[in-house]
């Protein structure tokens, strides 16, 4: 563990953390701090998307983070907090299902590999390197799960990590991956995330891909019904919410929390 002030998540110190779940929701990443039975010194305000609290979830010491779902953030994020003490993280960010392989009730994608398309995780690990999930962090909340309030709803799963979703070349760039075997989502932290134990040995790592949108040809810039985008955002927010708490029970089991 390391002493000093992280230049982009501004954190002074993850004690007594030795976990971290980092989420791209906002609204959960408020909801969970504010029903945090302990605060540890406060909250964290990094550089522009970045906050982070250390505090006492359910019955576990966790670190919590909001990071921009990008490579580059969770890369910059994730190097920090290992610095600074953090030995597992669970990322859960949205991204979007490929091809018809996730049904409409298994929208969550337990990343067992991630394919780089992002161009950061290269830059992390050799090309060519297998970029794969921790195997502790993957049957924990696999098995957690099977017996929970997620039951029907999580596929193990190889996703596409790209720059980004929105684009319209992001369509293009994932298509010759569509319809392989295993291969289920796209997103954008995956790759780096992974990439990231080669570098750090005791980096346990793994990534959850909420894929409620399906990756089009052609991606909608602007939602034309505010209501639907309203239902979808909260089916999102109760989605995550329900992992939020599958990996927390993971992070105990695993890490002795």
């Amino acid at each position: 563990m390391s002493s000093g002030v992280g230049i982009v998540t501004r954190i002074q110190s993850v004690s007594p953390a030795i976990s971290a779940v980092l989420l791209d929701h906002p609204g959960v990443y408020l909801r969970t701090v504010r029903g945090a039975s302990a605060i540890y010194g406060g909250e964290y305000t990094g550089m522009p998307g970045f906050r982070f609290t250390v505090g006492r979830i359910g019955d576990a010491s966790l670190l919590i983070g909001l990071i921009p779902p990008y490579p580059q953030a969770v890369a910059e994020a994730v190097y920090e907090l290992f610095i600074l003490g953090i030995r597992n993280v669970i990322t859960i960010t949205r991204g979007a299902r490929l091809g018809r392989r996730v049904e409409e009730g298994e929208r969550v994608v337990l990343a067992k590999a991630a394919i780089p398309l992002d161009g950061v995780s290269q830059r992390i690990a050799p090309p060519g390197t297998p970029l794969l999930a921790s195997a502790e962090l993957l049957r924990g909340l696999l098995a957690y799960a099977e017996l929970g309030v997620l039951k029907g709803s999580v596929n193990p799963g190889t996703t596409v990590t790209m720059q980004s979703l929105r684009m319209a070349w992001s369509y293009d760039d994932a298509e010759e991956y569509i319809g392989l075997r295993d291969v289920r989502a796209a997103d954008t932290v995956t790759a780096p995330l992974y990439a990231l134990q080669y570098q750090f040995e005791r980096l346990n790592a793994l990534s959850v891909v909420v894929a409620e949108r399906p990756l089009t040809p052609t991606p909608r810039p602007v939602e034309t019904d505010a209501r639907a985008l309203e239902r979808h955002d909260e089916r999102e927010a109760d989605l995550i919410s329900k992992i939020l708490i599958a990996a927390v029970e993971t992070i105990k089991a695993v890490a002795g929390e």
